[in-house]
């Protein structure tokens, strides 16, 4: 196995790619990279659609910046663009260029660890799509993460957030999946409500995955509540999947995040702690979703989420 494979962690927000990309990233030969194709985030590619599916028809434009990401798991390239990310600190008002920025973020925050990575993990569920043509471009290393649905759609009610829904639609449901169809033609009529269209957009992921893990089955796919389950077990076959090393540092990282408290401040969710007991987010959505909206997502995902558990249980 080549050392400097790229690797993605990616699947429907919300799903645990974070926690995930972490503690992947806390291995000393990985150079972490949080989610370059979000638009939300400041160190971010210059893609012109959310979710978008990159090929080698369109890629062009966006590729140097993307082979730079890349790179960042070589260190005489990191360094060279740390040096960019440097110059460009000086230039207020000027859009960074990415790889630069976070080779400089790197070497400044965690000089230390800045000599060691010898490849990079992109944690994205924003570039869920692409990860096709990042694999095949890259030879890079793909982990679909996948979540129950009242579990997602709970977090995007606490959070506040709306569906994403939209910026998926001009992707083609794939085939075997007809009955998605019928729903987004349905939805084209009368305005949706939120909760319709978090049901839509978590079935649309899960079916995308269903359909990558027909016809990609050499990646990795994790059921959320498997890794919450038992996070030592799968983690340490993670690591060996992906050819890193599953230190006591890491073990203790795992422990640490997986038997702390709650993942809530003051009674109020947060987006990316990870400190709690990993078995009780489990069922966290019930405490959450009053009783007849947890009964509809339960009724109209069934039949989708009981062939993902049994096509994804590892």
């Amino acid at each position: 196995m080549q050392v400097d494979r790229p690797i993605l962690v990616t699947g429907c927000p919300r799903s645990g790619t974070t926690w995930t990309g972490n503690v992947i990233g806390a291995a000393r030969e990985v150079f972490l990279i949080y989610e370059p194709f979000n638009d939300d985030v400041g160190a971010r590619l210059r893609l012109p659609e959310r979710f978008m599916r990159l090929t080698d028809g369109n890629s062009a434009p966006h590729r140097q910046e993307i082979d730079d990401l890349i790179a960042l798991g070589r260190l005489s390239r990191r360094s060279a663009l740390a040096m960019r990310g440097i110059a460009e600190r000086w230039r207020p008002g000027e859009k960074r260029y990415t790889p630069g920025w976070l080779a400089f973020r790197r070497l400044h925050s965690q000089g230390q660890d800045f000599f060691g990575p010898r490849r990079v993990c992109i944690k994205d569920p924003i570039a869920f799509y692409s990860s096709e043509w990042l694999a095949d471009t890259y030879d890079a290393q793909v982990i679909v993460m996948v979540r129950h649905p009242c579990s997602v759609i709970a977090s995007y009610l606490s959070l506040g957030w709306e569906s994403e829904v939209e910026a998926m639609l001009p992707h083609p449901v794939p085939e075997g999946f007809a009955g998605l169809r019928d729903e987004i033609e349905a939805r084209n009529g009368p305005v949706q409500d939120r909760l319709t269209d978090l049901i839509l957009q978590w079935k649309l992921f899960t079916a995308e995955t269903l359909d990558l893990q027909r016809r990609r089955p050499d990646w990795t796919y994790i059921l959320h509540d498997d890794l919450c389950l038992r996070p030592l077990h799968y983690f340490e076959a993670i690591f060996a999947k992906l050819g890193l090393s599953f230190t006591s540092d890491i073990a203790d990282k795992v422990r640490r995040e997986s038997s702390g408290t709650k993942n809530a401040a003051n009674g109020k969710p947060v987006q990316h702690r990870h400190e709690r007991d990993s078995r009780s987010v489990i069922d966290a959505w019930q405490e959450k979703l009053p009783g007849e909206i947890a009964e509809r997502i339960l009724r109209e995902t069934a039949e989708l989420w009981e062939e993902a558990q049994r096509r994804l249980l590892t």
